[in-house]
């Protein structure tokens, strides 16, 4: 979730692979690299649109159960299917391009994150149908790493800019009832993951982002994990 540290994992992770021989990319960086709100807002819209055009049944299929969640506001709602649908494809995107360690920070994972912390109906069923009618056509990443944080290192980063997202503006106005609603949203991720076919096709790893130094040592125990699944799979998404 936002504040836990996962773009800092995410470039510890780019580095101490690439130090071991591996090339690596962004699976974000074509909308990281725009400098413009607006303009990576009209990329975020054209992704998704395409992911909907090459997959329209699978796209009214997660877009129907995600409303069924019913998001706070129709604003909020517009914002989590674009996320969704356009991280479905940059996923999409990477997944062809072979011989390389494709990483992403905020992946469809986030973005379901996302759509259970607006919920004002959080079911898991709903989120699991969402998930579901998508893993058909949106390629499984061979690990994913759940980070976890103390409430005190995600409000200290969350605090450096309250508006670059919206549980930074909730926390800023709501304290604790904010995170306790993040962690309750996190909780349902998991549960679906788990519960899902992810659970069988990825590997999971949790790594501890509470100081440092641990954080240093989880990320060369999760590389040693994923160079030991890279030899195991022909796929390359971490």
């Amino acid at each position: 979730m936002p504040g836990s540290g996962k773009s800092t994992l995410a470039e510890t992770l780019r580095r101490e692979l690439e130090s071991r021989g591996y090339a690596t990319s962004s699976v974000n960086a074509p909308i990281a690299r725009l400098s413009s709100g607006r303009h990576r807002m009209i990329k975020r819209i054209a992704l998704a649109g395409q992911f909907a055009a090459r997959h329209p049944t699978a796209t009214m299929r997660a877009v129907f159960h995600l409303a069924r969640a019913r998001q706070r506001r129709l604003s909020e709602l517009r914002t989590v299917i674009l996320n969704l649908l356009s991280k479905c494809e940059l996923v999409r995107r990477s997944s062809n391009i072979g011989d390389i360690v494709h990483i992403s920070d905020e992946g469809v994972l986030h973005a379901l994150w996302s759509g259970a912390y607006g919920a004002t109906h959080p079911d898991p069923g709903r989120f699991m149908d969402m998930v579901n009618a998508l893993l058909g056509v949106v390629p499984v990443p061979d690990v994913i790493l759940m980070v976890d944080a103390p409430d005190s290192m995600i409000v200290d980063r969350l605090m450096q800019d309250p508006r670059r997202n919206r549980l930074g503006q909730d926390v800023a106005r709501d304290g604790d009832r904010a995170l306790g609603a993040a962690r309750s949203a996190m909780a349902l991720v998991e549960r679906v993951l788990h519960a899902a076919s992810y659970n069988d096709n990825s590997l999971i790893l949790r790594i501890s982002n509470d100081t440092v130094s641990a954080l240093s040592t989880a990320t060369t125990q999760a590389v040693d994990e994923i160079e030991r699944e890279m030899t195991q799979s022909t796929r390359r998404t971490a």
